[in-house]
């Protein structure tokens, strides 16, 4: 039960932070992008924003439907917290939205590639995934990927 009402939570906060975006970037003036006169500079960060709320969806869907199916007595004794789940869920789920406001307030001030690798690093590191030096290079090549993606692909001016 603990981990459908976190991921009710956190799918929530999610959809909050998505219609935030989706508000913050509609008031953004229209500027059509030197090198796509289809794209705007507003284009990306609207999709990925109702993709968040997309998703959400989904995982709000997900827990409500794992709610509603029938639990035997036998299985709530067994998926009982342990003493400080719900602290730690909580912890993550305020964590999370934070690390990615941060890294949203972050873009108008350092350089994407810099940002995405620190956000990335920050990430992985919140949520336990070791050994370190995997995730600075994880961090670092997944920086990289997605400035080579956004700068060489779609050929984005990010700074």
């Amino acid at each position: 039960m603990p981990k459908i009402t976190g991921d009710l939570l956190l799918g929530s906060a999610f959809i909050v932070l998505g219609a935030g975006a989706i508000g913050v970037i509609s008031q953004v003036e229209r500027t059509a992008l030197a090198s796509r006169g289809i794209l705007e500079s507003k284009t990306l960060p609207t999709i990925y924003a109702g993709l968040l709320i997309g998703l959400s969806v989904l995982l709000i869907a997900n827990a409500l439907v794992r709610r509603l199916a029938a639990r035997r007595p036998a299985d709530e004794a067994r998926d009982a917290p342990l003493p400080g789940q719900r602290l730690r869920s909580a912890v993550l789920i305020v964590g999370t939205v934070l690390l990615v406001a941060a890294y949203t307030v972050a873009l108008a001030h350092v350089p994407f590639f810099v940002a995405t690798s620190i956000f990335l690093i920050l990430c992985m590191g919140f949520y336990g995934r070791r050994p370190w030096w995997r995730v600075v290079l994880l961090g670092v090549g997944g920086g990289a990927a997605l400035h080579w993606l956004f700068v060489a692909v779609i050929q984005l001016p990010l700074r």
